[in-house]
């Protein structure tokens, strides 16, 4: 290709809206940038940003793919939405199967440049049969990246050389099952082993070198090669108008005071996990905004069904509870003291950006690594303590939101998370600019392999 020629990238992420959101902010900075952006997924997948591309991006273009029908798996099920647990392995070979449509695509569009995500290795695998250059990637956060990647290489996972990431008993024990499931006889370790390989000179993640900077150092040294760190990728985009009916409940709370409580669009918690969290709401006197999913395989009419008796009346002057609620809106709010988390990845990089502190409670996957980074290698949050066997007690919640709230901690914590926001915005789009740098860099050396 010419130097000044517009380039194209394919963006292929797996069927999540935490893996779409991150692949969806960085296209927003790449068409920035004069680069074409088509992102590829399954209609439903692409719901949850199409409003945006009609609205203020109409210059990044979507392509869709269906997934075949895989027995056990209902037609509509093409996301990972609402998908009960027990279904994601069926999700992931339909996921497999819909290969040969992904590769018809790439040979229609010819692509630059593929960024895909770890699951799907037959993705670059197809890129490279067309001499199309690639990078994986990793929407996690690069602790958790490089210690699965320390795994898959046969390392011990107590050799990991980070003590502060070090897993609990009970979080080893929940993770293993994680190791170990596989599709078509191939495991999630060896998938992502298998993107990471067949990456082009180097790996993308979301993160950066203030937040995860040895753990991108150990990842490079792992892969034996370049880490591109593109930030937080949070994003800037702020409603039109804000949702009346919030503002006016947090504008009428003193600033600092309020605690934002979610747990993530994916994870259903069980009746015994929620009513600790009541309790420990409770316990705390603290104003908050409590959001509760409720599994789609539960016969629930309402909420208050999963509560404890009486829970609601007895907050009612100073707590919310939903079913929704606009999280990035009510987290820039001056009312907001703290955020009450399961500790997803984009949850964390939210916060930063926002300057929210941080009541963690990991439940499961990667949480508990973002929640070390969160609280031992930044210090801008406080864990929950948990009981011996994993579980955990509205008393220790409560004791959590008013450190972080109240005392003097919550200050110091507030104020780590003041001057890494501050950071966050000094850093500005660098790692997207070395990102933009490398793409064409290889799409040149394409280019000339292609003449010759």
């Amino acid at each position: 290709m010419e130097e000044n020629e517009e380039l194209h990238v394919l963006m292929f992420p797996w069927l999540a809206h935490g893996h779409i959101t991150p692949f969806f902010e960085l296209a927003k900075k790449l068409v920035e940038r004069e680069i074409t952006v088509t992102i590829c997924s399954t209609a439903s997948n692409l719901t949850s940003i199409k409003d945006q591309l009609r609205e203020t991006h109409s210059s990044i273009k979507t392509a869709e793919i269906s997934l075949p029908q895989v027995a056990g798996l209902s037609p509509h099920h093409q996301t990972t939405k609402d998908l009960p647990p027990h279904l994601m392995p069926h999700l992931k070979r339909a996921f497999h199967l819909s290969q040969n449509q992904f590769k018809d695509l790439l040979r229609s569009l010819k692509p630059n440049f593929l960024l895909h995500d770890f699951i799907q290795p037959w993705a670059p695998e197809a890129a490279l049969e067309l001499k199309i250059p690639s990078s994986v990637f990793l929407t996690f956060s690069v602790s958790c990246s490089s210690f699965l990647y320390h795994l898959v290489l046969g390392k011990k996972p107590n050799e990991f050389p980070f003590e502060t990431m070090e897993l609990h008993p009970h979080e080893s024990q929940r993770i293993q099952p994680m190791l170990e499931q596989q599709t078509f006889g191939m495991r999630d370790l060896e998938r992502y082993k298998s993107c990471v390989e067949q990456s082009t000179d180097f790996l993308t993640c979301r993160s950066m070198h203030d937040i995860e900077g040895k753990f991108i150092n150990y990842l490079s040294a792992l892969a034996g090669k370049r880490v591109i760190p593109v930030g937080p990728l949070v994003s800037s985009r702020t409603p039109a108008t804000t949702d009346e009916f919030f503002r006016q409940w947090l504008d009428a709370r003193p600033e600092k005071s309020v605690v934002f409580t979610s747990f993530g669009s994916e994870y259903f918690m069980s009746e015994d996990e929620i009513k600790e969290i009541a309790l420990g709401l409770e316990l705390s006197n603290l104003p908050f905004i409590w959001v509760i999913r409720v599994s789609p395989n539960e016969v629930i009419k309402e909420i208050n069904e999963v509560l404890p008796l009486g829970f609601i009346e007895r907050v009612k002057e100073r707590g919310l509870v939903v079913g929704w609620a606009p999280q990035g809106e009510i987290l820039r709010h001056v009312a907001i003291g703290g955020f009450l988390t399961h500790c997803g990845w984009g949850s964390c990089m939210e916060s930063l950006g926002l300057e929210s502190p941080l009541i963690t409670l990991p439940l499961q996957l990667d949480q508990p690594f973002n929640s070390r980074v969160m609280t031992r290698e930044v210090r801008v949050g406080v864990e929950v303590e948990r009981e011996s066997d994993g579980g955990f007690k509205g008393e220790k919640v409560a004791k959590a939101l008013k450190m972080v709230v109240l005392e003097r901690e919550g200050e110091l914590v507030r104020e780590r998370a003041r001057r890494l926001a501050e950071k966050i915005k000094e850093d500005g789009d660098k790692g997207v600019d070395e990102l933009v740098k490398e793409i064409r860099r290889l799409s040149l050396i394409k280019g000339d392999e292609n003449l010759a």
